[in-house]
């Protein structure tokens, strides 16, 4: 009852803050990563589209090795996805050869998800689509094909997510439970995924708690565009904030742009980040319990009449975001934004990002930018192989392969067994001369003569465990 009202530290709130702070630092990174255009020719090419064709068309005639049909392949996917081209044939083409037992078959699924892009009709991928999905997700093969179908799916989804349907959506996603590590991982890849790009086809325990920026987020029907009447980002911030940050900047013009600079929320409570955010991820836990509460044993949510109370506040919701809308119209309009401006913006997305849509109160939260995110590329155009083969780990060796291993690391090594003296003229150490003395020299010994008085029992002991040090020895012979 007490578990939302007493904020107190756990350690299970500090990795939540931990683990959504470094996702966020992955996402960041990853965005941050310049493309790097060894091939900066196929942007300068005339005509792309017809080039293509031409290519394709001498492709299908070819009788040349596989290797060299393999790169031809991959020339052709590149054209289309970085010109976004037309050639419908080439997906079919691709289709025969989607098979596990194709030899190079990751660099076929790179080709064939190198050469999605948002502008195909999604029929035109579909067919292609569900030949990966049955030719390699199926429990009939190995992990390691599941996984590189699932990753294969993840990034067609990517680059054309009209291409995936609910139910089929919804079937790779149980995967999440499966057996094998790597196969579990793949699928909570593509959930999340979409998780970013449309909430609304993941089942509902899938969803998670949706985020200032991506809790109305949809996908865009097939050739529609979204043309934003104001500056993206400006409905997050007002003229107070951007006269705020001037303000700072003039008192110390010369700080860097790679400090921590805080952003108070408008509430204005003086309490720790990690505290706040860890309060905000504890109500996100309420709150799912009480959404699985209300759901059945098979997930499907429970039809609730909507009060007058729960109107009003959808109400009082879209008047929000309407005002927000035209503040940053009018913003975008009688403003020239600066380079600050924009880092501004960005930091408030940044925070939006983090900060969940279902919290009571608003969130102090620090962030970082570094002075070149501004220049920040959606990379994406060239696939790379480990897109697709990533995930898998390697087996363990059996005892043959271990064995081998061992043997070809004693190649170079001195061999094993009793040491040699580093002078041949040294004397020996005292427990060898104990055991070359006469007899009559030792007998007066104590342990001598404990060692006679010995009983039955320890004699057994004594004699058992020379016998099998004895064995020992014979054994490294």
């Amino acid at each position: 009852m007490l578990r939302g009202q007493v904020s107190k530290k756990t350690k299970k709130r500090a990795r939540k803050v931990e683990k959504a702070l470094e996702t966020l630092k992955k996402q960041r990174k990853k965005k941050k990563r310049v493309e790097q255009f060894n091939f900066s020719a196929l942007h300068l090419i005339y005509d792309p589209q017809e080039f293509a064709e031409k290519l394709f068309r001498k492709l299908e005639k070819c009788k040349e090795r596989f290797e060299v049909k393999l790169m031809c392949l991959n020339l052709v996917s590149r054209l289309v996805g970085i010109h976004k081209l037309f050639l419908f044939n080439f997906y079919s083409y691709l289709q025969r050869f989607l098979n596990p037992h194709q030899r190079d078959v990751t660099k076929l699924l790179t080709y064939f998800a190198q050469s999605c892009h948002d502008l195909v009709p999604p029929d035109a991928i579909a067919p292609t689509l569900m030949t990966v999905v049955n030719h390699f997700v199926s429990e009939r093969n190995s992990d390691e094909v599941m996984v590189v179908g699932l990753n294969a799916v993840r990034e067609v989804c990517a680059r054309a997510p009209l291409v995936m349907n609910e139910d089929l959506l919804q079937d790779l996603t149980q995967y999440k439970s499966y057996r094998n590590k790597d196969v579990r991982m793949a699928a909570r890849s593509l959930i999340q995924l979409f998780r970013q790009l449309d909430r609304s086809m993941l089942h509902r325990k899938d969803r998670g708690k949706p985020s200032e920026a991506n809790k109305n987020r949809k996908l865009l029907g097939y050739g529609e565009v979204s043309a934003p009447s104001h500056v993206p980002g400006t409905e997050l911030i007002n003229a107070d904030d951007l006269k705020e940050e001037h303000d700072e900047e003039q008192v110390d013009p010369t700080s860097d742009g790679d400090d921590w600079i805080s952003i108070e929320s408008s509430g204005g409570e003086e309490t720790d980040d990690e505290e706040e955010l860890e309060n905000e991820l504890d109500s996100e836990e309420e709150n799912e319990s009480d959404a699985n509460e209300e759901s059945g044993e098979d997930g499907d949510s429970v039809p609730k009449i909507a009060s007058a109370t729960d109107l009003k506040k959808m109400t009082q919701s879209d008047s929000k975001s309407g005002l927000k809308v035209s503040n940053a119209e009018r913003l975008s309009q009688t403003r020239v934004l600066s380079q600050a401006d924009f880092k501004l913006i960005r930091k408030r997305q940044l925070q939006s990002e983090l900060v969940p849509s279902t919290s009571r109160k608003k969130v102090k939260t620090t962030i970082t930018i570094d002075s070149d995110d501004e220049d920040d590329k959606k990379g994406g155009e060239i696939l790379r192989l480990s897109a697709i083969e990533g995930g898998i780990r390697k087996r363990k060796l059996d005892k043959q392969a271990r064995k081998a291993c061992v043997l070809a690391g004693r190649e170079d090594r001195p061999k094993f067994g009793k040491r040699q003296k580093a002078n041949e003229f040294a004397s020996t150490s005292n427990e060898v001369k104990e055991k070359k003395k006469n007899f009559m020299m030792v007998k007066q010994k104590k342990s001598l003569r404990l060692k006679t008085r010995r009983s039955m029992r320890d004699r057994q002991l004594a004699s058992n465990k020379a016998r099998r040090k004895r064995q020992r020895s014979k054994g490294r012979k």
